[in-house]
């Protein structure tokens, strides 16, 4: 039961935002507590939750068990794809997970009170509108705005959301990370203004998209008006390890005060692709992409 349990939350973690229990404590953190401790006095408070497994299809389920399923019910997809694929069943979903961070107080004598901001953008800088949904049945949105944790150097965040756009305009976009201080004061928050930002585009020179799993994002400063110009920021490079990558090949050292200074701060998400039109695979690629011969194919299945 407890492995169950375990490959449910898999499934259902992005479909329900990790929310606030304390102020410096995730939901997730107040789970395991949970968990881990044996007697727990909740004197008849507390959240219930019960699982079903209702066997058959949806449309099956509906007939069979109306009471528990009905048309209002939100119906959620699973993160990735079943054993088998059904003609018809089209997916271009990325799973974006907020991880964490670390982040220099500067010249304040308390950490900050980050808000991460996320975003879609084209290449000409333009917001992609309600690409980003929350949660199950929720409608799209255009930025995503995280928990805020108070006076944490090192927040953990963990919150999922889904990014949905068209298949045709995955080439040319990215994901936009801001940061801001929020101010418990409101006369002071309401002037705080993003201390940095992060990007990560959404596919490859070469045409195959940005690969599941974790990301360590270079935190550039936003104190200069070049920051929010897609043109500039989108020629730097967005993860250390693509830092170490044009090192490597350029034999160059990467100056850490060019066009856009970086900063000392550290942040880390996580992706899932569940696409039926776009791989990570650059030999899937080359054998079904355009210009593919019956040789180039042999030699791209051999690779695979």
């Amino acid at each position: 039961m407890e492995t169950y349990i375990r490959q449910r939350q898999l499934i259902m973690s992005p479909l329900i935002p990790s929310r606030v229990i304390g102020e410096n404590e995730p939901l997730t953190a107040v789970f395991n507590k949970v968990i881990a401790t044996r007697e727990v006095n909740h004197k008849g408070q507390g959240l219930f939750v019960t699982l079903k497994l209702l066997p058959g299809d949806l449309v099956q389920v509906r007939k069979d068990f109306p009471h528990f399923v009905d048309r209002s019910t939100v119906i959620v997809r699973k993160m990735g794809f079943p054993e088998i694929i059904l003609p018809g069943n089209v997916r271009n979903d990325i799973y974006v997970t907020l991880l964490q961070g670390e982040f220099d107080r500067g010249k304040k004598k308390t950490p900050k009170n980050v808000e991460v901001i996320l975003s879609i953008h084209d290449d000409e800088g333009n917001p992609m509108e309600k690409a980003i949904f929350p949660g199950a049945g929720y409608d799209g949105i255009t930025e995503y705005k995280s928990v805020i944790y108070y006076q944490v150097k090192q927040p953990c965040w963990n919150e999922t959301v889904k990014v949905t756009i068209p298949i045709e305009d995955v080439c040319r976009c990215h994901m936009r990370v801001m940061f801001r201080h929020r101010s418990s004061q409101e006369s002071r928050d309401k002037s705080e203004k993003p201390f940095g930002m992060a990007f990560v585009k959404l596919m490859k020179g070469d045409g195959t998209t940005l690969k599941d799993g974790r990301h360590e994002l270079i935190v550039y400063k936003v104190d200069v008006k070049k920051a929010e110009d897609a043109k500039v920021y989108l020629t730097l490079p967005t993860t250390w390890a693509e830092v170490e990558q044009i090192e490597k090949q350029t034999a160059k050292q990467f100056h850490h005060s060019g066009v856009i200074p970086v900063t000392k701060d550290s942040f880390q998400i996580a992706t899932l692709t569940c696409s039926t039109k776009l791989t990570q695979n650059g030999d899937l690629l080359g054998a079904f992409g355009p210009g593919h011969s019956w040789l180039k194919l042999h030699m791209c299945f051999e690779q695979i």
